[in-house]
């Protein structure tokens, strides 16, 4: 079996295709926060011996975590620290299909990996580099996708259907359902416990859902969307993702904490939007696709206000996480249309 916990990572990845001339300011007025976007610093990186590589998560250490494919195209987790040292690992040793997903404020990575079966399992890897599995109990696959700074861990497994799970730290399992529900995915978990994810009811609708801390369970849809996919939620219970219209255009949302949503596009022109993280004061982080099919990163402020930002030099520019500080890290490909990290400070 295909690791799903990299087909959900990659999933957006195949449609994301830009780059433009960064844009001269933002500001967040918000925060009472202005700066000039061209004075951000971009640093750009490789993975050591690896074919293509791709961040997937930051923490607000600047320490990021992603998937490489080595010189045998076997997929890889990797770690790079603030001062730029790069580990690479499998999770356990030996195993190959290794996802790391996220990153906790301390350097706890958890992620997928398939084993010699080809079963999943879940990992949590220490900042110490051991490793625990993380199976779901009575599970034919589980798939860890984020932890949060307490170490809990939320992801999906799946028995005879695909179920959402909260893992404690203390590895106390609860299984998350949509009502109803004959599929359902958890994705993002944020400090207080909150998970929001997507399930599949018995007419095969899909819904947006809100899980708190306390259990209790909310549904939402966006008006006119045709499947919704959140994808990070805060501290405050706000939730970003995206969602296809009729037209099979994708289009980014905001559900602030207290129900209220928002669509939005990242530029008027976007064929696609595609949000991949929102901070603590409502900021969010994602990439859009031009009607040239480039691709861009963007930041949107609490106003409103979206800039695009991309790599100097870069061809497609695509985020893929954002710090509470509005540091950046993703990938770009360059003119030569080869890969590489990236990490922005505001």
């Amino acid at each position: 079996m295909a690791n799903r916990s990299v087909s959900v990572q990659f999933r957006m990845v195949a449609r994301w295709i830009g780059s433009r001339p960064l844009c001269l300011f933002l500001c967040t007025l918000e925060l009472g926060l202005c700066w000039n976007a061209s004075a951000a610093t971009f640093t750009t990186f490789d993975v050591p011996n690896a074919v293509v590589a791709y961040p997937v998560s930051m923490n607000d250490a600047g320490m990021i975590a992603g998937i490489y494919a080595d010189d045998s195209y076997v997929l890889k987790g990797f770690v790079r620290t603030r001062n730029g040292t790069v580990t690479s690992f499998a999770a356990p040793p030996g195993d190959s299909l290794t996802s790391a997903l996220s990153i906790s404020p301390a350097g706890a990575i958890t992620g997928s990996y398939t084993d010699t079966n080809g079963a999943e399992h879940g990992f949590l890897r220490m900042p110490d580099g051991t490793f625990t599995t993380v199976d779901v109990p009575g599970a034919a696959h589980t798939s860890a996708i984020s932890i949060n700074a307490a170490g809990a861990i939320t992801g999906s497994y799946f028995d005879f259907m695909w179920h959402g799970f909260l893992r404690t730290p203390d590895g106390i399992v609860t299984t998350v359902d949509g009502p109803g529900a004959v599929q359902t995915y958890s994705f993002s978990l944020n400090v207080a416990g909150s998970i929001t994810g997507y399930y599949m009811d018995t007419r095969l609708l899909v819904h947006s859902f809100l899980r708190e801390s306390n259990g209790a369970f909310t549904t939402f849809d966006v008006p006119n969307s045709a499947v919704p996919y959140p994808v990070s939620i805060n501290q405050m219970d706000s939730i970003t993702g995206y969602y296809f219209d009729a037209d099979f255009k994708s289009h980014g949302f905001l559900r602030a904490g207290d129900g209220t949503l928002t669509t939005f596009a990242a530029d008027p022109e976007a064929l696609y939007t595609y949000p991949v993280g929102i901070t603590p004061a409502g900021i969010i982080a994602g990439l859009y696709v031009d009607p040239n099919s480039m691709v861009h990163g963007f930041l949107r402020a609490r106003n409103g206000t979206v800039t695009t930002l991309d790599v100097p030099g870069a061809i497609h520019t695509y985020p893929v996480s954002i710090s509470s500080s509005s540091a950046i890290a993703g990938f770009y490909v360059d003119a030569a249309h080869k890969g590489h990290g990236f990490l922005r400070t505001p």
